[in-house]
This record gives C-alpha cells, structure tokens and sequence, in this order.
C-alpha cells in the first residue's frame, strides 16, 4: 500500500475530490524530466557561427529551444501516450493531447485509467484542467459609457491613449510604425476582415485577397478554418484594435503599431477558457504551423486566473522568453471592492511574464487594477509598467466603440510597443526590449506609492518614443527620418 499512497499522492486534491462525481474527468498529467530551455538557448548561442546576423542568430535559438522540448517529450512520453492510446482503444479514454512546450499530456478519462497513470515513475503530478476566467472589459464610470460608433470616418484624429504614450512620435518622427514586427494574440479570437486589422493580418494578402491561416490562425476551442471572434463579446477584436488597428486610408487610428502584423489563437469563449486550451496556443505560438522561424516578437494575454502561486502556465512563459518572445499579460482587474496588495493575478505575476497596470487620463492608477508584488519574488517590481486602460475606444466586429476599460485594455499598449522596437531593431532580445521599456517609462506616484518603481504603477507610463528612440540609438544606426 505504500506504493499505492506514494501514487495517489500525485493526484491534487481537486482531482481526487471530483474523481467520483464524473464518468470522465479532464486532467493534466506532468511528466518529472522536463529541460530548461533557457540552457538550451546559452548553448546555442555559445555554439553559433560568428557569421551569422543577429536575426539569424535568434532564429537559430528558436529552432533549438523547440527541438529539444520536443526530442525530451517523446522520450518521457512514450511509455505514458501507449497506456492511454490502449485505454482509448478500449473506450476509456474520451480524448488526450501530448503538449512539449511544458512536458504536460491532457487526457479525458475514467477514474480507473487516472489513477493507474499516477504509478507511472515518470509522472510527476495530475492536476486538474482548470478553467481559466477572461479578464473581462469593464464599463462602470459614468462619464466614460460606451457610445457604439459603427463605421465611424471622423476617427481622422490620433485617439487620446495613442497619443499618451507617444505612439503617434514614433511614426511621425522616427518613420517607424512596427512594419516587420509580428504580434500574437492568445485569445477570443479576431474579426480578421474588420477594415482597421484586415490587411495587418499575416494569413492575408492584399495584392491577391488570397487568405492562408496555416501557422496564421489557431482554434483550440472549435478547430475552426479561418479567424472569427465571439459575438456580443469580441474580447480579441478590441485587444487587437488597441495594439495595431487603423484602417488603410489612415482614419481611426486605434493602434500602437499600424504597420505590425498579427497572428492569434483562440483559446478564450466569452467567459474565459480550459487551460488545455491556453497550454495549445501557447505551444502554437513557439511555432506557429510547426515552424519556429514563424513565431511573433511578443503575445499579448489580455486574460489571467486567481492570485497567488500556481505554476502552471510558468514552463510556457519561459520557453517563449528562452525564444526571445516577450511574454505581456494584465495584472488583473479586481470587480469587487480595492485590489490588496499581491493581488496581481496569475500568470502576470510570474518574475519572467510582463504584467500591465490600468491608468486613467489623468495619469493615476484606475481603481480596480491589481496590485504587486509578485508572490514568486517579493522584491520583484510587479507590475512592470503603466498604460492607458479606461476610456479607450477601439474595435468591435460591427465598427468601433469607445469608453472600454480594464487592465485588459492596458496591456495591448505594451505589445504594441514591443512592436514598435522590434521594427526599429529585430535583433533585440527580449530581456533588452523589457530593459529599455522601463528604463524610459515615466515615473508615477500617488499618495499610497509616494516613490518610483512601486506595486501599483511598476516603472511608470510607457514612453514609446522614447524607448524607440533608445532602441535606435542603441542599435549605433538611424533608421527612419529624424526631424
């Protein structure tokens, strides 16, 4: 019996509380050998030939990183994928998913097959497949209602956020807009033929109109062909507005990042999603279509689960920064009452994940954007940066609409951003884009964080001109006009 203990004590608790109450019940099965891709990455770099340019070199990186996550899975998988393959085969088992980005194999099955797979050796722990909320778009100040706006062409004016952070500058004064950068969007999905994302789509081509989503388009929830977003909802469209929206004529300048591409995975509904789901996308944007040469500058993950502690998003975030993809996530938003203190929801407060607080016009912290520190590193500043997240106007399927707010709406101002410096220099890596993003953000206090960095605005406001303008002097080259 004590072997039957030890096993059993792989289980978590929730999954042993529910394992009963269901015929079949979806778990996460960790595997004990994982790797960390981060050596892998300082090996290859140590082994690069010296002729290589700095893009190239990255590229070189990501094609390791994903190469070793995947040789290490199917070695410590095989014996586990043949047991559940078998009790497949026997009805057992409704479905299962093999994951290398985190050494992690999703199945759905009966309380017998589960509790054998905890004897395997090479099982870590089996958790359960939580569902993940979405942190939703809140509308609750008066003076700043959503009017709907559809097919609004006045938009010709820079919208307010845009401008705060300097966006309009960098285009106007550097010549740089993200042209070359491509962003990911884990989410809701996207309206892809909205006029203001239409052509910034990566599985578009507008000479042709031809569209191709292999490696441009992921659906982990309904396996659709081509990108869509939840109606009455469209979280991914707004997002997605906020970080590179404008239409080709140049009204409703809704983005950070006009001439970025973008890619997304749908791992969101309404309310929020599995965390297979968000582990699929995930994987998917280490490579998307398989290939890591394919993989986006920067995810935005305008979503998050509790506070506290829980590692299960945390193996992802670091293979996408050991590829030299830099992590955004919210710091949360808190619906009832005031965000205490460490209330920075998970996976934005993980040390190596970005997490983006909410301000309002006046440049103070909106009322309901969660707190740091980080409850992995007490001394860590979480969240890192500030950016507009109340009354922002961007897109929705049928046309634009103004007044959204949430932390949500903050964080795609930083991948925008990052955008921004991986046009002005694509060999920068991901800890020197953090570096110079909070070396030139604007300090913000208030009476509760009366000194900068703090817990409640991290390194202040994003100054996306400046930190282009640093990423380009940076770089020993001017590229762009300089007026």
């Amino acid at each position: 019996t004590n072997r039957t203990d030890t096993a059993l004590n792989k289980i978590d608790k929730e999954v042993l509380s529910i394992l009963d109450s269901e015929e079949h019940i979806g778990v996460l099965v960790y595997l004990k050998d994982r790797i960390n891709p981060k050596n892998v990455a300082t090996a290859t770099k140590t082994k690069i030939a010296t002729n290589l340019t700095p893009y190239s070199a990255k590229m070189e990186v990501r094609k390791d990183v994903v190469e070793a996550l995947q040789t290490q899975a199917e070695k410590t998988q095989a014996n586990l994928l043949d047991y559940i393959e078998y009790e497949k085969n026997r009805g057992k088992v409704v479905e299962y998913e093999s994951y290398y980005i985190t050494n992690i194999v999703y199945v759905k099955a009966q309380k017998k097959v589960i509790e054998n797979i905890s004897y395997f050796p090479e099982v870590e722990r089996i958790s359960e497949n939580k569902f993940i909320k979405l942190e939703g778009m809140v509308v609750d100040s008066v003076d700043e209602r959503p009017e709907l706006i559809y097919g609004d062409k006045d938009g010709e004016e820079v919208e307010w956020n845009i401008r705060r952070i300097g966006a309009d500058l960098v285009w106007d004064k550097l010549g740089i807009d993200g042209t070359g950068a491509v962003i990911g969007l884990i989410d809701t999905g996207a309206t892809w033929d909205h006029p203001a994302l239409k052509e910034k789509w990566r599985g578009y081509d507008p000479i042709t109109g031809d569209t191709d989503p292999e490696g441009n388009w992921f659906d982990a929830v309904q396996d659709e062909d081509m990108p869509y977003d939840v109606m009455g909802r469209a979280h991914g469209t707004s997002i997605l507005g906020v970080i590179l929206g404008q239409e080709p004529d140049g009204s409703n300048k809704i983005g950070v990042a006009p001439g970025a591409k973008w890619i997304v995975a749908k791992a969101l509904s309404i309310d929020g999603g599995l965390s297979n789901d968000l582990i699929a996308a995930g994987e998917w944007m280490l490579a998307p279509g398989g290939d890591p040469t394919r993989a986006p500058d920067v995810i935005n993950n305008s979503w998050g689960g509790d506070t506290g502690e829980d590692e299960w998003f945390r193996e992802i975030v670091r293979a996408w920064r050991a590829a030299e993809i830099v992590p955004v996530f919210v710091a949360g938003n808190e619906t009832w009452g005031k965000p205490e203190p460490g209330s920075i929801t998970n996976p934005g407060n993980y040390p190596e994940s970005l997490a983006v607080a909410a301000t309002k016009r006046d440049n103070v912290r909106a009322h309901f954007s969660k707190l740091g520190p980080s409850p992995f590193d007490e001394n860590l500043i979480k969240p890192e940066i500030s950016a507009p997240g109340v009354g922002i106007r961007s897109s929705i399927p049928s046309g634009y609409e103004s007044g959204m707010e949430g932390t949500s709406m903050a964080a795609p101002h930083l991948t925008g951003t990052v955008a921004l410096l991986a046009s002005a220099d694509s060999s920068l890596k991901a800890d020197e884009i953090q570096k110079i993003i909070e070396d030139t953000a604007i300090g913000l206090t208030d009476d509760e964080y009366p000194n900068s960095p703090n817990f409640g605005y991290g390194y202040g406001l994003i100054d996306a001109f400046e930190a282009t303008s640093t990423a380009i002097s940076g770089a020993g080259i001017i590229s762009g006009r300089v007026l």
